[in-house]
């Protein structure tokens, strides 16, 4: 049990400046449900590491950061505190920094908590006179050990939980005195573990207005509400391109036993170990043998004709090919030149693969080229992922079929088709209805009959600010706002949204924007429903430089690939200002991640590939 008791907040939450106590950052690394290091999450061009320093700093006499390698955040100009005992979670953390603070009294912020209440934080480090702990404790009753206070008598309690090999800090708690502060009703610790998490907090305008949901994040949150579709069988002559379920595996050895290599004579090696071109030994041959057949055994001192494929007679152990013996076909005898190693020309038993081993992993789109080789073990029907039903719906008034003849202010549908064709491309039943205008029924009706039999819903256009820009709400209204704008470019007024439990990927309508977001955003989706991982990025020298419109974004531009003076792939990039004719020679989208204002010629960048590579 806490030896604590719960206080009633102050009555001023004015700060004090400074107060004579050191801050210490808890920057930690990377995070499992985050899926990166939170510390250098981005909102708004600011790291939240960045946020939680900038709201302490004026208000203590020192601030520390504490994490596994603090040379991540050394561009903080803080003090950096390595853990001294690896993976001890944050209980090593406190336990340093009370050990090197230059103040007897240290406030611990996490590092995911961006909008600390400060002045109700300060107000803790008045409850050390007479405490080794003060702990804010949220509804109903759950402490928050790493945004809290702690003296220098706290020490003892925390090296006792660490020299026994523990790591939690409600241990070391449990035997200190602990004052416990119930937080203020507005919630002074925000705390961000997910994506869902930092999507609701840009969405609350707490990152600041004009703050967007980071690309990582948003990415992540779209894979997160969609899951993997159920399994169909289909006929093997169906299954390339098709994702695997399961693994598959060979049910017998593949060959499934020694066969001839290639066409010519079966022998024994040790008959012709005292072969020479000028001495050549002769074998009588005792007919032949044809691919199907069930042999006799191989007398020693004898050869048999043997055909390509055709099972190697027991006591053979190599074959000759015809043009480097001489012989008069299957009544013999045949002359040999030189000796034979074992082996020679034979497929042996299992040399493709043995039985009960992964002939293709499940998991992992097949490729036409493996269907030989599923087919040889022995599967002649597989439960592959169903095929996502995708329909990708253009949205504007301007708009006309591509086969019709604009009039005036009008222009040819074209971007629900190029995402048309990339969906099919990895693996979608994908289909583009007619354009709806830009108006709330019109675009209410056309979202909610699109939604039948459909997994995965995409608008183009429409999601800018204009007020003829309906997508946003009339998706809202029909169903939960994920998020509404991406920290990206081009593509930033991408938003998720759900109707119906029907996932609704919302894409800005200029050419340049709809591409990136769609790579960015939908093949994700895709991949998801699909059960595949995230596409990695390629890894490519860039031929030129590229610089970031904005680098408190992340910036995706189309590129093709070339061949470098050494032969090795770079990546080019394709002029602005032609967003469709640049789609179209496009092989990737070079990735400057937020806080990369330019990349220089020379230098490897990651390159987002337009359609899926093969495993």
């Amino acid at each position: 049990m806490l030896r604590g008791r719960v206080l009633p907040l102050p009555s001023s939450t004015a700060a004090r400046h400074p107060v004579e106590a050191t801050a210490l950052v808890l920057a930690g690394g990377d995070s499992r449900r985050m899926g990166r290091d939170k510390a250098l999450l981005r909102l708004g061009g600011r790291t939240l590491l960045e946020r939680v320093v900038e709201r302490i700093r004026p208000h203590v006499r020192e601030v520390l950061v504490s994490a596994r390698d603090p040379s991540r955040y050394a561009f903080l100009g803080l003090p950096g505190i390595a853990d001294s005992v690896a993976d001890a979670g944050p209980l090593v953390g406190i336990r340093d920094g009370l050990r090197v603070a230059a103040w007897p009294r240290l406030l611990v912020l996490a590092c995911d908590v961006p909008t600390p209440d400060v002045p109700f934080l300060l107000s803790l480090l008045d409850d050390l006179d007479d405490a080794d702990a003060a702990v804010p404790q949220a509804p109903p009753h759950v402490l928050q050990p790493t945004t809290a206070a702690y003296a220098r008598s706290f020490l003892p309690h925390a090296d006792r939980v660490l020299d026994a090999g523990g790591r939690s800090v409600l241990d070391a708690l449990a035997t200190a005195r602990v004052r416990v502060r119930p937080l203020p009703a507005s919630g002074a610790l925000w705390n961000l573990n997910t994506p869902e998490d930092v999507a609701a907090f840009v969405a609350g305008g707490l990152a600041g207005d004009d703050v967007r949901l980071p690309l990582p994040e948003a990415a992540a949150l779209v894979r997160a509400r969609l899951q993997p579709l159920p399994p169909e069988p289909v006929g093997l002559s169906d299954a390339a391109g098709r994702v695997p379920v399961t693994d598959l595996c060979a049910d017998l050895d593949v060959p499934p036993h020694d066969c001839a290599g290639r066409d010519g004579w079966a022998v024994r090696s040790a008959d012709l170990v005292c072969a020479t071109r000028d001495r050549p030994v002769v074998l009588p041959v005792a007919g032949t043998i044809a691919a199907g057949e069930v042999p006799a055994s191989l007398a020693p001192g004898t050869a048999v004709r043997i055909l390509t494929g055709a099972l190697l007679p027991p006591g053979a152990d190599a074959v000759v090919a015809g043009e480097e013996a001489v012989g008069s076909g299957a009544s013999g005898p045949v002359a040999f030149g030189a000796p034979v190693a074992p082996g020679q020309h034979v497929e042996t038993r299992g040399g493709e693969i043995r039985a009960g081993t992964v002939a293709w992993p499940g998991g992992c789109p097949i490729p036409a080229a493996a269907i030989g080789l599923l087919a040889a073990c022995g599967h002649a029907r597989i439960e592959v992922r169903r095929r996502p039903t995708v329909r990708i719906l253009a949205v504007g008034d301007e708009l006309v079929a591509a086969g019709d003849v604009p009039g005036p202010g009008r222009i040819r549908s074209s971007n629900a088709l190029l995402l048309t064709a990339l969906a099919r491309a990895d693996g979608a039943r994908a289909e583009a209805p007619p354009p709806v205008p830009d108006r709330d029924e019109a675009l209410a009706d056309a979202i909610q009959g699109a939604l039948a039999g459909c997994d995965l819903l995409v608008t183009v256009g429409g999601t800018g600010a204009g007020d003829r820009d309906r997508v946003g709400p009339v998706l809202a209204r029909l169903g939960r706002t994920w998020f509404r704008g991406v920290a990206l470019h081009p593509g930033g007024g991408a938003a998720f949204f759900e109707v119906d439990g029907t996932p609704c990927l919302a894409l800005p309508g200029g050419p340049g924007g709809a591409l990136a977001a769609w790579v960015a955003l939908g093949r994700p989706a895709l991949d998801r429903l699909l059960g595949l991982p995230a596409v990695a990025p390629l890894r490519v020298r860039l031929a030129s430089a590229v610089e970031a419109r904005r680098a408190d974004r992340d910036t995706l531009r189309p590129a093709r690939l070339i061949r470098g003076p050494e032969g090795d792939l770079a990546a080019d990039p394709l002029p602005r200002g032609a967003p469709m004719a640049t789609a179209a020679w496009a092989h990737v989208l070079i990735h400057l991640a937020a806080g990369v204002a330019r990349l220089a010629a020379g230098v490897p960048a990651d390159c987002l590939p337009l359609v899926r590579p093969p495993p």
